[in-house]
């Protein structure tokens, strides 16, 4: 009976370890025209990796982007994603002459329905729903989140198409 609690715990020991040992993530240098993935992290999912390449690119706001409440942002207000192939992203909130840059990393969830947005220095992301994409056109509902109200909203739809 010893002899086989022992054995049992050996082997209960080596599945834990060989399961562990699954998510250790591979590095691809970035300029090696490979999708990378971060240190300690999975590797991309074939369907991340797709998405990924698909939001590749600078996304523009085809509409008013910021709540409708009397706010003076109104003049020139637009919104604006360059979600770049090295994993590193741009968001420009802009109107009435106010122009604000947020600058990060981003993700893709692994079923490709999720952008996470990790400002420098964050380490818990906004997430982002891509309710839509195909070709040039893209749809994201979120909230957008500023230290200036002007540009907050609820969490809503964005109507985006691809720059050239």
């Amino acid at each position: 009976m010893k002899q086989t609690m022992i054995l049992l715990a050996i082997w209960c020991s080596s599945i834990s370890m060989g399961i562990s040992n699954t998510h250790l993530a591979t590095h691809i240098p970035i300029d090696s025209g490979e999708v990378g993935t971060l240190i300690g992290r999975d590797p991309m999912t074939e369907q991340a990796a797709r998405m990924h390449a698909a939001l590749t690119g600078r996304w523009e706001n085809t509409l008013y982007p910021f709540e409708q409440n009397g706010s003076s942002i109104l003049a020139g207000a637009f919104l604006s994603y360059n979600f770049r192939a090295d994993g590193t992203y741009v968001k420009t909130l802009s109107g009435a002459g106010k122009r604000i840059e947020e600058n990060g990393r981003w993700e893709v969830s692994p079923d490709g329905a999720m952008i996470f947005l990790f400002e420098a220095g964050d380490v818990i992301p906004e997430t982002i729903r891509i309710k839509y994409i195909e070709a040039d056109e893209l749809v994201l509902e979120h909230a957008l989140k500023c230290d200036d109200p002007g540009f907050c909203t609820h969490l809503k739809s964005f109507y985006f198409n691809k720059s050239a």
